[in-house]
């Protein structure tokens, strides 16, 4: 699911007029809980962005993602969701605790985008906050 997800990122992404946007996908073994994406903004600033994918309000967080975010906090690093109806609710990662706890009803600082009217230029602006 989270595949699908990365690819509807990339493909939106391209879409952009001012597309001076880079995204690398992480994929690590060795260490866990590393974010799933490196994103590199036009202002030339690199964040973290984990990405998850639900069909309920709870988002499933392992330990070690927990970690990552809590240690990096006050980072560029984000966590961002898809829920079962396609709409992305954007979260710093100073949100890790309260949504492992409370799932999709925490507000998301970033924002939360609708479907079917996302809006990606805003969505990855929201990244650069």
């Amino acid at each position: 699911m989270e595949k699908h997800f990365y690819q509807t990122i990339r493909k939106n992404l391209w879409k952009l007029e001012n597309n001076d946007w880079n995204v690398l996908k992480i994929d690590t073994y060795a260490t866990r809980g590393i974010p799933d994406l490196l994103v590199r903004c036009p202002d030339q600033h690199f964040h973290f962005v984990e990405l998850k994918v639900t069909t309920t309000r709870k988002v499933r967080l392992s330990p070690h993602q927990v970690a990552f975010f809590e240690k990096n906090k006050e980072t560029r690093s984000w966590l961002m969701v898809e829920d079962k109806t396609q709409s992305i609710y954007l979260y710093k990662a100073s949100q890790i605790l309260d949504i492992k706890k409370e799932g999709l009803s925490v507000q998301p600082l970033g924002g939360f985008f609708e479907y079917p009217y996302i809006d990606w230029e805003k969505i990855f602006n929201a990244l650069r906050k």
